[in-house]
């Protein structure tokens, strides 16, 4: 072959295969990315709160069953993976921070209105007390005694706010579980006004519907059958009960914590096999404004560099800044092409890597003061990528009297006297490290003793020791 020829066929050659490296460079991969409904794309959220949480070891209760209430509010939480939450105005003792630390329940605000007129400094010193218990600023507040004429003079970094009203099972109307655009149940309320947030009834309240007609199975059917219609519509539901409530019935009794398990029950097998977002009031809220916020999210590649890029637009007039919940985005494995997501790495704005059979999940920190920000995604080498949705499986080894658990989780030991009233349970044991194994206290025979765990995500179980 003449020389000539041959330097023309190596030019076409490096010409053709230049090509398709140029074309990567000149226009990079881009991938649209969805962002989830509700954190770590679950299908609802569900929430069972209070207002005030009563110690134990409060002397006033001491022969009075509200003792149990904040324990065993704990206690099925653990049992039936639902989260709950109190509002609250004093950061209390010990007992308060160790219950929010091991975290099963979170806590914001309770501004006391009953007996207290509105005071901004008032409210910016309970909110450092909730603060300095948990760790993280509350940015949801409850209006006691119904008290709402306050609201529209909050500060704008209180972003969600609960009031007194509710659904009740009896009124043949479907609870407000509105939750963004397409999402719940908004009822005769504009959620577009952000005053319909910061004020915000209730999906339910469990005991008042008891107490106002002493009947406790159709309540219960209300429950089940609005949290049904919750998690099929991915909404919010909020059922209020007071942990420490009692009325009297014909000279007889009735408390909140001798039925507390009939609401979890009616709102575990409304939930089904849905999965639910396992946050506080808080973070609910925050999720919600974070992604109502968001106008756009994608991936783009090129030979060197991949970047999620998030564009946003303050759509309410609150503060952004507070903020603190991860929002959730995914993409499809089967469309990921070139984006290694086997090797993505977390760091400080993408916080956490998730997959599941179908998707990959990022939990992102977005930031909200520019309409476009550039994330970088990193690599590093192939990982196993950890799985959403695990609850803790729990083992026990009767002979070495150990508890091993998967994922690492916290624990909290419950014991309760033999034959006692299956709500008289207290703590006797916490463990705040994220842990694969609990090693278990002596044992008593005149106790029965029960084991909760809960993982990093806040999946929780609850298994009785025998």
């Amino acid at each position: 072959m003449r020389t000539e020829n041959k330097l023309c066929i190596a030019f076409f050659v490096l010409l053709a295969s230049g090509c398709s490296v140029l074309k990567t460079g000149v226009h990079p991969v881009k991938m649209k990315v969805e962002v989830c409904k509700h954190y770590n794309d679950a299908d609802a959220t569900i929430l069972i709160v209070t207002d005030k949480y009563i110690p134990h070891d409060q002397k006033q209760f001491q022969n009075d069953n509200k003792r149990y209430g904040a324990i065993w509010a704990e206690f099925l939480a653990f049992k039936y993976n639902i989260p709950i939450h109190v509002f609250e105005d004093d950061s209390k003792n010990l007992t308060f921070k160790e219950f929010i630390n091991t975290g099963r329940g979170g806590a914001s605000v309770y501004y006391p209105s009953c007996k207290t007129m509105y005071d901004k400094n008032f409210l910016d010193r309970k909110i450092r007390e909730i603060a300095s218990v948990s760790s993280t600023r509350p940015t949801t507040i409850s209006y006691g005694c119904g008290k709402t004429e306050y609201a529209d003079s909050l500060p704008k970094y209180i972003l969600g706010g609960r009031n007194s009203e509710y659904t009740a099972f009896n009124s043949g109307d479907t609870c407000i579980t509105w939750y963004g655009k397409n999402t719940g149940y908004s009822g005769k309320l504009n959620f577009e006004d952000t005053r319909n947030i910061i004020s915000r009834p209730c999906s339910g309240r469990f005991f008042l519907d008891i107490r106002n007609t002493s009947e406790i199975n159709p309540a219960s059917e209300f429950v089940k059958k609005q949290v049904q219609l919750t998690t099929s519509s991915n909404g919010f539901y909020v059922n209020f009960l007071h942990w420490h409530e009692h009325f009297m019935e014909k000279n007889k009794k009735v408390d909140a914590v001798s039925i507390m398990d009939e609401l979890f029950q009616s709102a575990a097998a409304g939930i089904g096999s849905y999965r639910i977002a396992k946050v506080d009031y808080n973070q609910a809220i925050e999720y919600l404004h974070a992604k109502e916020a968001i106008d756009t999210v994608y991936i783009t590649k090129d030979r060197k560099l991949t970047n999620l890029v998030i564009k946003s637009s303050k759509k309410r007039p609150v503060d952004y800044s507070v903020i603190q919940t991860p929002l959730t985005i995914r993409f499809e494995k089967r469309r990921a092409g070139q984006i290694k997501y086997q090797r993505i790495l977390a760091h400080d704005n993408i916080l956490k890597v998730y997959q599941d059979n179908k998707f990959v999940y990022l939990n992102i920190k977005p930031d909200f003061t520019n309409q476009e920000q550039v994330i970088s995604i990193n690599y590093g080498t192939r990982q196993k990528i950890p799985l959403l949705w695990q609850v803790p499986v729990l083992i026990y080894n009767q002979t070495s009297q150990t508890v091993d658990v998967t994922p690492p989780s916290k624990f909290v030991l419950f014991m309760k006297k033999k034959g006692a009233d299956p709500f008289k349970v207290e703590v006797i044991d916490r463990t705040f490290d994220l842990l694969n194994q609990y090693n278990l206290v002596t044992l008593l025979d005149e106790y029965d003793y029960f084991l909760g765990a809960i993982s990093e995500e806040g999946e929780s179980s609850l298994l009785e020791i025998k």
